[in-house]
């Protein structure tokens, strides 16, 4: 049975319109390869949107800008600007390109790379770079960025089917 249809396209909350979407990204990166080569890669433009996008929303919702860029290790950046472009997200994106510069200027990815990837690393980083302003003009953003992904699923349903 498929995750995405058009009566959940058209009738689903937008919670559950994004669940059904994520499904169908995590079912389809299961099925092009393994998380180490970059599958995200080889998905088609909308669901790659998807992906960068909530995978964005998920890590700074749970744990701010510095959990994303800590577990990503920057990898989704260039990308991610792409998406937040092409499905609308205009007030996001200047956000998340200065929360970029400062991950780039605090050389994150680096510090991970060359340590032991321990939780007293991935805590450090939440004390000597400053992320709360950033952190909290993101969570502040109106509307939010699953919602904005819902409209843009529902205004281009023919690409989700």
């Amino acid at each position: 049975m498929p995750f995405v249809t058009l009566d959940v396209i058209r009738k689903s909350s937008d919670r559950d319109l994004n669940r059904a979407i994520w499904r169908s990204v995590l079912n389809q990166l299961e099925q092009i390869g393994s998380p180490d080569d970059s599958p995200w890669r080889r998905l088609a433009r909308p669901w790659r949107a998807f992906y960068t996008c909530r995978t964005l929303d998920g890590e700074v919702v749970n744990g701010g800008f510095h959990q994303f860029f800590w577990n990503s290790e920057g990898e989704l950046n260039t990308a991610l600007e792409e998406d937040l472009l092409h499905v609308g997200a205009n007030g996001h994106l200047p956000v998340f390109q200065q929360a970029r510069r400062l991950f780039d200027e605090c050389r994150i990815a680096d510090i991970k790379r060359a340590g032991e990837n321990t939780w007293e690393e991935f805590t450090a980083g939440y004390k000597t770079i400053p992320w709360g302003a950033l952190d909290e003009r993101y969570w502040a953003l109106t509307p939010k960025l699953p919602a904005m992904l819902s409209a843009f699923v529902r205004s281009n349903e023919g690409l989700y089917l």
